[in-house]
């Protein structure tokens, strides 16, 4: 189980397709999900478009961890209680690892 980024207008899941994931992150995107198609995760993006018969769930408790969970953003800690340090996030140059 991972994680989708996108910083395009549109994400687009169709045809059955069945996706678990953490987090599908598309803060400017219409994510529309079609034709049979089932995801279990969280879905953040400008609007969400479900039609024929496509279906959108997560189960609880849904643990996000990394760099993107709720305590990094500025949520709450694990214990329940509010997270009192702002959120920040390093930007690094992206590097290309060839194996």
């Amino acid at each position: 189980m991972g994680n989708i980024f996108s910083g395009g207008t549109e994400i687009l899941f169709e045809n059955n397709a069945a996706v678990s994931s953490q987090l599908i992150f598309a803060p400017n995107a219409e994510a529309i999900l079609n034709n049979g198609t089932s995801i279990n995760g969280i879905i953040m993006s400008e609007s969400l478009i479900l039609q024929n018969n496509a279906h959108l769930s997560y189960d609880i408790p849904f643990i996000l961890d990394g760099p993107i969970s709720f305590a990094a953003l500025g949520g709450v800690e694990e214990n329940g209680e509010e997270y009192d340090e702002a959120p920040s996030i390093i930007k690094t140059p992206i590097k290309e690892v060839n194996k």
